[in-house]
């Protein structure tokens, strides 16, 4: 899929994950650096100037200017405040965001529903949960589409996305799940990868050797199962050879449950994920009942 030369993208806020994603489109010469806008109260970060050096016009307080450019508006602010946001900006009323303007959430716990209720109708809506390493490139990201988003509209946002990691579609009721897997799950590898290298060192390897030895051997591990095509059961009976030094290790694991506290996480960490999103939802609800009390 080729976009049009003119196509722009545009991002309210301009932290972290959205410097990354527009990095990374630009990088991969999906749209030209010139072709992107970014608004953030502040303008003076490094990795904005670095943007603002290529090409990227970087507005402060330039929420409206940056949504009437945009083909693409990546909605990356804090949870808290995009509601607010969208609010202030009062498309129902002004022409700010152009009718086919695919509206992208990065916000974690904001229901499509609550997004598409401060839009005008038929605004096409799409909501992602992207994950930190896409900070590196490395990234799990995964999206869905809102009432009015087409299934073409997707492919746009998955092709952008891709430029920094691995992107996936599925059902909104899944990005709980999603959050608590790809999401949270680089916080379990990093416990993982520590408890891997001090192991090292207990064995008697320097930190530094450790370190790098950790770190590459989970980062190959992870690089066979998306490419060798086979379940990571198989890999690891490649590995366990019988009474070897690596059965002794997963005896160990297995020994403590390793397999079940894992799944404990990812389970946890996604049931808070929905009660994050409920809370989100009951405090906008009364957000709005007390708009409308106050104007009675």
């Amino acid at each position: 899929m080729s976009l049009p030369p003119d196509f722009h993208v545009s991002f309210i806020g301009g932290g972290a994950m959205a410097t990354a994603i527009a990095s990374g489109i630009g990088a991969a010469k999906l749209v030209p650096y010139s072709q992107m806008s970014i608004s953030d109260i502040r303008t003076d970060t490094p990795s904005l100037r670095q943007l603002s050096s290529k090409g990227v016009r970087v507005e402060q307080h330039g929420n409206r200017v940056v949504a009437s450019r945009a083909n693409v508006l990546i909605l990356a602010t804090k949870p808290d405040v995009l509601l607010p946001v969208l609010r202030e900006l009062d498309p129902a009323s002004s022409s700010c965001i152009k009718p086919d303007t695919i509206i992208v959430s990065i916000a974690a716990g904001l229901k499509l529903s609550q997004i598409e209720a401060v839009l005008p109708p038929r605004s096409k809506v799409i909501r992602t949960m992207p994950n930190t390493p896409m900070l590196v490139g490395c990234g799990a990201c995964a999206y869905a589409l809102g009432s009015n988003a087409t299934k073409e509209d997707g492919e746009i946002v998955q092709k952008l996305l891709e430029s920094i990691g691995l992107v996936v579609r599925v059902a909104e009721k899944d990005l709980d799940g999603v959050t608590g897997l790809s999401g949270s799950g680089p916080a379990f590898v990093f416990l993982f990868l520590e408890a891997l290298m001090d192991g090292g060192v207990r064995a008697g390897l320097s930190r530094e050797v450790a370190t790098k030895l950790a770190a590459q051997t989970v980062m190959g591990a992870a690089k066979m199962v998306l490419e060798a095509g086979k379940h990571p059961a198989q890999l690891k009976d490649q590995v366990t050879s019988p009474g070897g030094t690596t059965i002794a290790g997963v005896h160990a694991l297995e020994s403590r449950a390793f397999r079940g506290i894992v799944m404990n996480a990812v389970v946890q960490a996604a049931k808070r994920a929905k009660e994050l999103g409920q809370m989100n939802s009951n405090s906008n609800n009364n957000q709005a009942t007390g708009k409308i009390q106050s104007k009675m």
